[in-house]
């Protein structure tokens, strides 16, 4: 799926009239401002993109891993230790 997917009509629409009214409300851009309106609202969610993957990324290295053991092998499975049993009574 492409940027331009996420963003509506609704948010195209007051950003290119943003843009006609932030430059004199000239006439006749109307197709100009759109696709600007467009770039520029593909471009800020692009960095917001970026930024949460950047943030997950530091989270993930500042999450303490725990110590990976061995899997106990197939004929190990299952067993019960006694001394835990004795200890938990």
């Amino acid at each position: 799926m492409g940027l331009e997917q996420l963003i509506s009509i609704e948010q195209i629409k007051a950003r290119s009239y943003t843009i006609w009214d932030n430059e004199g409300r000239l006439d006749g851009h109307a197709e100009e401002y759109w696709f600007r309106a467009i770039d520029e609202l593909e471009d800020e969610l692009e960095h917001a993109w970026l930024m949460v993957m950047e943030e997950k990324e530091n989270a993930e290295l500042a999450m303490p891993h725990p110590a990976i053991s061995e899997a106990p092998h197939r004929h190990e499975a299952g067993k019960i230790d006694p001394d835990l049993v004795y200890r938990a009574a």
